[in-house]
């Protein structure tokens, strides 16, 4: 039986894969747009804007020229701007492609550990999902 865990992800500017996933979670909320007339007893709605935002923890083995392109695509300096990125998760057999904007980035070492990146992003767009 298939199952779906934290290293079903990863993380890929343009076409470059920059990291595995540790752990990842996303939520996407639907806003509602108010419809009632005057005259109407009971409220009504329609569907307006969705967001997508998640986050995820990246690690790192030893030395990684990947986490050099990451912090380079988190940390800009200057007038740069920020660089889309596309998380692709592997859930039930399906990968959900996430095009999306970091909003947030931390990143942790310690002597005898891994590197550690925690990331949150907001989608710019719509989730796609596509076959394996």
């Amino acid at each position: 039986m298939a199952f779906s865990s934290g290293i079903n992800g990863k993380l890929v500017v343009g076409s470059t894969t920059l990291g595995q996933v540790k752990n990842w979670q996303w939520s996407v909320a639907q806003t509602l747009l108010d419809t009632t007339y005057l005259s109407d007893t009971d409220k009504t709605v329609a569907p307006g804007l969705r967001t997508t935002t998640g986050s995820c923890t990246l690690h790192y083995y030893g030395t990684n020229s990947s986490a050099s392109s990451l912090i380079k695509n988190i940390v800009k300096t200057g007038g740069n701007t920020s660089t889309q990125v596309t998380f692709k998760l592997e859930v039930d057999g399906q990968n959900i492609t996430i095009p999306a904007f970091i909003s947030n980035a931390s990143m942790n070492c310690a002597v005898g550990e891994v590197i550690s990146v925690d990331i949150s992003f907001e989608s710019n767009g719509a989730v796609t999902n596509m076959g394996l």
